[in-house]
């Protein structure tokens, strides 16, 4: 029940993205998610900010499966580069393929991190930063939120629900608007 309420809040909490990629392409029907790679339990802040990290430094191995193995088999990913919830292993692979493509190099740099202990769960919710290489080489930034869910288990700390989303440019000098 309680995983229920935590997957609903953070579901009300996405925003429908502008910029849209492709979900259609498919994964070999062999291809699996092995056990999700975790890092230590989700009992202190400095270890759920460790997971976060642990995630961006598998992120920059630019390695699609393992960056998807970081997320339970039933995890929610809505990624910042995508318009529908990612729910299945091969859905996660094809959409870090397709960022690894359109942004070379990528990299992810946390600015502001907010964690919250839960019972047995946490979350870690922010900011953080894109950086790499965009298709015509030059090198771009892309400022966005996130939320991370965490269910402790047995193997350790893991994903169990990704929003992200690029920061709304009309609210990014909000003291400027007329």
């Amino acid at each position: 029940m309680k995983r229920l309420i935590l997957v609903s809040a953070l579901l009300t909490t996405a925003f429908t993205l502008n910029t849209v990629w492709a979900a259609d392409a498919t994964m070999p029907a062999n291809t699996k998610a092995s056990a999700p790679t975790t890092i230590g339990k989700c009992n202190s802040k400095e270890a759920v900010m460790a997971a976060d990290q642990h995630w961006a430094n598998v992120l920059a191995q630019h390695d699609p499966k393992k960056v998807a193995d970081l997320y339970e088999k039933d995890a929610t990913l809505l990624g910042t580069f995508e318009d529908i919830p990612l729910l299945t292993f091969n859905q996660r692979v094809n959409y870090f393929k397709q960022l690894f493509e359109k942004i070379p190099n990528v990299k992810v740099t946390f600015n502001q991190q907010i964690v919250k202990l839960l019972k047995e769960d946490a979350i870690s919710t922010g900011l953080y930063t894109f950086y790499g290489n965009g298709a015509d080489g030059k090198a771009i930034a892309v400022p966005a939120r996130y939320t991370f869910a965490y269910d402790s288990t047995p193997h350790g700390c893991v994903l169990i629900m990704h929003h992200s989303s690029v920061l709304p440019v009309e609210y990014r000098n909000i003291n400027q608007i007329g």
